[in-house]
């Protein structure tokens, strides 16, 4: 995760080093160039033993990593702008008032702003501000305050009654959702200590039951299941539950185990491989936000209409050789055109096998769709 730590004086500029050397790499430090040039070229008194070990005064070069600083080389507020969706998070060393100021017309929803963090100049309070959780600025203000020997100070109410909020949730399991309502007032039922449930058709990490009472339940028990329950519902599952259920309070959380494996034909449509890719998923009732990655053959890495066709779905694209393929591909069913082409007879279902942990099943084998073939295959869930 990129952050992006900004600092206005000598002071902050200091501070802000050591939160640079923390963070290992992951952020770029922003300072005015009149402080930065004035911090290159000087020196630190510091105290130092003598040859007799009696404590003395020593002028040294200051020990930190002066690479990767950029100027701030405009008004603030229109500097804030520029980076604001430059970095996955910020963390700005100066009062809150002028961090707030700054922001002013950049808020979108707190389910896609960064995280922001503001610390005092003395780094003895860090402030997550905004997009604590799925921002990631709780737990960075955490991670920080041990390194730095400091105080977080963290207001979420989830948070600060030991309670799991319904994006924590998700992003801690790595599930993704797309109903930003459904998880602002499931979270408001669990702070509030109202009954909130989680209902699964995969195994869950032990530590979910730390938080909700959690029902396992087959697939087809779950629609049932939940409509018997009388409180809020959290539902993990890439199936298309909600229509099915039809019931309110309540939310679902799509585990990202499927793997689309994509042959296609030389300058396919990218409308058409898209809308392909859909058809399947509504066919067998999966959701898109179930999308692991998708994969295909070496010789297509760079084919046009595959790659816009699944750049809407925001999921990786896996290269697998075809020289890996051969090891696999007489399980599978071959085309003759596709052997003489290419050098082997399947592209879609071993490229998508290949890319997965090899535990699991197709949901859809290989299916012809004009031109494109495609295999959808869904991992195991441990």
């Amino acid at each position: 995760m990129s952050w992006a730590v900004i600092t206005l004086t000598r002071n902050s500029l200091h501070l802000g080093l050591r939160v640079k050397e923390a963070l290992k790499g992951k952020s770029t430090l922003y300072a005015p160039e009149k402080i930065i040039n004035s911090y290159r070229t000087e020196t630190i008194e510091q105290e130092a033993p003598d040859e007799m070990e009696n404590p003395g005064l020593v002028n040294t070069n200051n020990g930190f990593d002066l690479s990767n600083i950029e100027s701030i080389d405009r008004p603030f507020k229109s500097f804030v702008k520029s980076i604001y969706k430059k970095h996955e998070g910020m963390i700005f060393i100066m009062a809150a008032g002028i961090v707030v100021r700054s922001m002013e017309g950049l808020l979108e929803h707190k389910f896609k702003d960064p995280g922001v963090i503001v610390m005092d100049e003395k780094g003895e309070y860090i402030i997550p501000i905004l997009s604590g959780h799925l921002g990631g600025a709780n737990e960075m203000a955490i991670v920080l305050a041990e390194k730095l020997k400091a105080t977080p100070v963290i207001t979420t109410a989830s948070d600060v009654q030991g309670k799991m909020a319904v994006d924590m949730l998700a992003k801690k399991l790595g599930f993704a959702f797309d109903d930003f309502n459904a998880a602002t007032k499931l979270s408001g039922k669990i702070v509030n200590d109202e009954k909130v449930m989680v209902f699964t058709e995969i195994p869950l990490p032990d530590w979910v039951g730390k938080y909700f009472p959690v029902v396992r339940c087959s697939e087809e028990q779950l629609p049932d299941k939940v409509r018997e329950h009388s409180g809020g519902a959290i539902i993990v599952s890439n199936r298309n539950m909600e229509p099915e259920i039809n019931k309110g309070d309540l939310i679902q959380l799509y585990p990202k185990n499927l793997i689309l494996g994509i042959g296609a034909r030389k300058n396919i449509s990218s409308g058409h491989v898209r809308r392909s890719i859909e058809a399947v998923l509504e066919a067998f009732g999966y959701s898109a936000l179930g999308i692991k990655h998708f994969a295909t053959v070496d010789v297509k890495e760079k084919e046009p209409g595959i790659l816009e066709g699944i750049k809407e779905f925001n999921r990786p694209l896996k290269i697998i050789s075809r020289e890996e393929i051969k090891t696999v591909e007489g399980s599978f069913e071959g085309s003759d055109f596709v052997k003489e082409t290419l050098g082997i007879s399947a592209v879609a279902e071993p490229a998508a096998y290949l890319s997965s942990t090899k535990g699991g099943e197709f949901i859809v084998g290989k299916r012809k769709i004009e031109g494109l073939t495609l295999a959808l295959w869904k991992e195991n869930c441990h």
